[in-house]
């Protein structure tokens, strides 16, 4: 109680793996952690954002890429899929999922045969290389699940108004 105010400990992960282990070390544990910051899905338009700036990222890439224009439409299908995906998934979820599909993207593009230096454009084919699942059609029951973004929804999905940057200033139980 002395330091009541002034501490704060982040416990992260996936909210019933996190909710079990608290349980798990000692029934009372959770309830010493009234904080949360829950993060939702994000929308398909954020997640196609968050894959567009990931083309265009100097720390990551040393040029831009730039996606083709007859392929926004496949490209807008892969966030779809990564936008629809549940718990448990093997593959990443939310941003970490947009994010993993371009890097995929920009490996299948910097590998094609006779590939010409100054071509930094990803096309419908790097696509459906890197992601095939693209080609397929959503499933039905994720499809509907997926809510649309919400007034209240920051821009990484945070509900608390946190952005993500500021989402470690609560504990996600």
């Amino acid at each position: 109680d002395d330091f009541q105010g002034k501490v704060m400990v982040i416990i992260a992960g996936y909210d019933e793996n996190v909710r079990k282990w608290l349980r798990d070390c000692d029934p009372g544990l959770p309830s010493r952690f009234p904080g949360r910051v829950e993060f939702l899905k994000l929308s398909t338009d954020t997640l196609v954002e968050i894959g567009e700036a990931r083309m265009v990222d100097l720390e990551k890439y040393p040029v831009p890429y730039s996606l083709d224009p007859s392929a926004r439409d496949v490209f807008r299908r892969v966030m779809e899929h990564v936008s629809a995906r549940a718990e448990p998934c093997d593959l990443p979820l939310n941003g970490r999922g947009a994010i993993f599909a371009v890097d995929d993207m920009i490996r299948k593009h910097d590998a094609r045969p006779g590939l010409d230096d100054e071509d930094m454009c990803i096309t419908t084919k790097d696509i459906l290389d890197a992601c095939p699942f693209a080609a397929l059609p959503l499933p039905a029951a994720a499809a509907s699940q997926h809510a649309p973004a919400t007034a209240h929804e920051g821009h990484d999905g945070s509900t608390s108004g946190v952005s993500a940057a500021g989402a470690t200033s609560g504990s996600e139980e």
